[in-house]
């Protein structure tokens, strides 16, 4: 159950490690993954053995390894360190028909203005 709660950050770290890496920056994935792996062994003696969590404190441990190694790729393309970008402003074309469903078109001006 708790591990289920990672699976975002796996697949986020996977597919941006690959993408980093096809952008020629496999010393920045290498280092993503790293990271992640550095903090899942670290935690699992001090979880399983002094804590007494046994499984619990190995899966605790691999979700926050899952979690620093999103977190690191993240930070990488919000800081335009890539050719791509994510931002809400690359969705606003899927955005409008949702908005405009949800809100009408008297406030779609106002959800733009505020969040676009």
């Amino acid at each position: 159950m708790i591990v289920s709660l990672s699976g975002p950050f796996v697949l986020i770290s996977t597919c941006f490690s690959n993408t980093i890496r096809a952008e020629g920056f496999s010393g920045t994935a290498m280092g993503g993954q790293l990271l992640g792996n550095f903090l899942n062994l670290m935690p699992d003696p001090i979880l399983i053995l002094v804590f007494k969590w046994d499984i619990a404190g190995a899966v605790i441990a691999t979700v926050i390894g899952n979690i620093a190694g999103a977190l690191f790729y993240l930070t990488f393309f919000w800081m335009k360190k890539s050719a791509l970008s994510i931002s809400i402003r690359d969705y606003s074309g899927l955005l409008y028909p949702a908005v405009r469903v949800l809100y009408g078109h008297s406030r779609l001006r106002t959800f733009y203005r505020h969040f676009l």
